[in-house]
């Protein structure tokens, strides 16, 4: 019986040791979350081909265009840009490169050397779900290369 006893102290020391441990686990997974999320959280990059007679103008209305058809989120650009640079071909949402934000957020980068546009995507939602980033990068390239093509 005694060491019934022995056993049953230690065995109830060890759930309590790894019950305590979960608990820290998960603490500090939360605590982490949006660092973590910022860093790998859901994101899609792509490359479109570019006309060489296209503008960077014509390009970024394009994009325009592109992200306010999107019938599930809305525009992606409802809080408007950080950056619309003709100039250096350069257009972010305005809380691409904020950290720990919900929502789509999208980066273009417009390479008149090689004819091509650069789309990064990011797309986390609360505890950093993923807010269909695969399907929207798609549908955003699709329509995009569409009306580059007209």
């Amino acid at each position: 019986m005694h060491c019934n006893r022995k056993a049953w102290a230690s065995w109830q020391r060890s759930g309590r040791l790894a019950l305590t441990l979960g608990i820290a686990a998960l603490l500090g997974a939360c605590s982490m979350s949006s660092g973590m999320c910022d860093a790998f959280g859901p994101s899609k990059s792509a490359s479109i081909a570019v006309p060489q007679n296209a503008s960077v103008d014509a390009v970024f209305a394009c994009i325009d265009q592109a992200s306010v058809s999107s019938k599930d989120h809305g525009s992606l650009f409802d809080s408007g840009y950080a950056i619309r640079d003709t100039q250096s071909g350069v257009l972010e949402s305005k809380n691409y490169s904020t950290p720990n934000t919900g929502g789509f957020r999208l980066r273009a980068e417009v390479s008149k050397q090689t004819s091509t546009l650069k789309l990064s995507l990011r797309g986390a939602g609360a505890y950093c779900t993923d807010l269909g980033v695969d399907k929207e990068m798609a549908r955003l390239a699709s329509d995009i290369s569409s009306c580059l093509q007209r």
